[in-house]
C-alpha cells in the first residue's frame, strides 16, 4: 500500500460558509485521497461536529457571515478537544493575522487553494500535532517519576532560587 492510499484513515473536517467553496475544498480532499469527518458551515456547528467527530484535522475558515467566526470556533476546539487548525482564508490584514496566532494555528492557507499547498499543510500540521501528543505524553510520564521518587529533587536557576521541587 503506498502513502497516497494511506492518507486515507486521516479524517478532516471541513469548516466554511460557502456551499461551492466547502465542496471543491472537498473534492481537493478527496483527489489527495484524505478522508472527510463532516462540513460545517458556521463556528457553532464546527464546534459541535469536532465534539461529535473527532476528526484528525480541522480546516477553518476565518470569516463565518453570521456568528462566531473560525478564529473563536477554532480557539474553542483547540482547548477542549485538542484537535489542529488550519485556517483557510482570503484575509491577510495585519488584525486577522494577530488574532489568528493567539490560537496557535497549525498552518494559514490564502485562498485561492492550490492542491500543493492544501496537502503539504495538512500533512506538517498532521506531523506537528502528532509530535506535540508524543512529547505531551512524554513529559507527563517524567513528571510522574518525577513526583512519586522517594529522593528530595529541585529545579534551581542560577541564582539558585528554586524553581519546582516534588514532594520529597
Amino acid at each position: 500500500m503506498g502513502k497516497e492510499e494511506m492518507r486515507v484513515d486521516k479524517k478532516i473536517l471541513v469548516v466554511e460558509d460557502d456551499v461551492i467553496t466547502s465542496e471543491e475544498i472537498t473534492s481537493r480532499l478527496q483527489n489527495l485521497k484524505y478522508g472527510l469527518a463532516e462540513t460545517a458551515f458556521s463556528g457553532e456547528e464546527a464546534i459541535d461536529k469536532a465534539a461529535k467527530t473527532h476528526p484528525d484535522l480541522i480546516l477553518m475558515d476565518i470569516r463565518l457571515g453570521t456568528g462566531m467566526d473560525g478564529i473563536t470556533a477554532a480557539e474553542h476546539i483547540r482547548t477542549r478537544l485538542n484537535i489542529p487548525v488550519v485556517y483557510l482564508t482570503a484575509y491577510t490584514d495585519e488584525e486577522t493575522l494577530q488574532r489568528a496566532k493567539i490560537t496557535e494555528p497549525f498552518g494559514y492557507i490564502i485562498k485561492p487553494l492550490d492542491e500543493r499547498a492544501l496537502r503539504a499543510a495538512i500533512e506538517m500540521a498532521l506531523c506537528k500535532h502528532k509530535v506535540e501528543e508524543e512529547l505531551a505524553q512524554q513529559k507527563a510520564l517524567l513528571m510522574e517519576v518525577f513526583e512519586n521518587v522517594q529522593e528530595g529533587i529541585a529545579l534551581v536557576d542560577e541564582c539558585q532560587n528554586i524553581l519546582f521541587c516534588n514532594p520529597a
